[in-house]
């Protein structure tokens, strides 16, 4: 279950620390920062989070006991 948690969660990460070195190795100049951040956060990260639950087989990896004990 970890494990496909991480390989949805891990994507993110990783573009958002790009985007960190990006800003601090100054690849990026401070303008165009604005506009990778709307593109990222708009377009981008929605994408990848998309996907990954689109891959994620919940029936394998969800146990739909645990949610019956917390709402009963």
């Amino acid at each position: 279950m970890i494990l496909a948690l991480v390989t949805v969660i891990l994507p993110v990460f990783l573009v958002i620390a790009f985007g960190a070195g990006a800003v601090r190795g100054r690849v990026i100049s401070a303008g165009a920062i604005d506009g990778v951040m709307l593109y990222a956060q708009g377009f981008a990260l929605p994408c990848v989070l998309f996907r990954g639950i689109v891959n994620l087989d919940l029936g394998a990896v969800f146990d739909w006991r645990l949610l019956g004990s917390f709402y009963t």
